[in-house]
């Protein structure tokens, strides 16, 4: 299964969980990506691009799995890291 997906990721998980609430409130998901997010896909407001999830972590992969086209994920731990995922309906770019 490829979707795409945008990412922000927060190395703790204050941070998460407050990027997290913030997105809820409305917040620009790829502008808070590209203020807050320690990946380097953050200075593109989190685009991952076309992602097969059967590269992503077990756990994750069944997160990911479940969300449509605008939905997201709550902060997922990864190792330190904890990610909060976006599924895109394409590809294109945020402005």
């Amino acid at each position: 299964l490829k979707i795409f997906l945008a990412e922000i990721v927060c190395p703790d998980r204050f941070c998460a969980d407050s990027a997290y609430q913030a997105l809820r409130k409305g917040e620009d998901f790829h502008a808070l990506a590209r203020s807050i997010s320690t990946a380097p896909s953050g200075r593109i407001g989190g685009m991952m691009g076309e992602v097969d999830v059967r590269t992503l972590p077990f756990l994750i992969q069944k997160e990911v799995e479940k969300l449509e086209p605008g939905d997201l994920t709550s902060p997922l731990q990864l190792g330190r890291q904890f990610i909060i995922f976006k599924r895109l309906s394409s590809a294109i770019a945020p402005s």
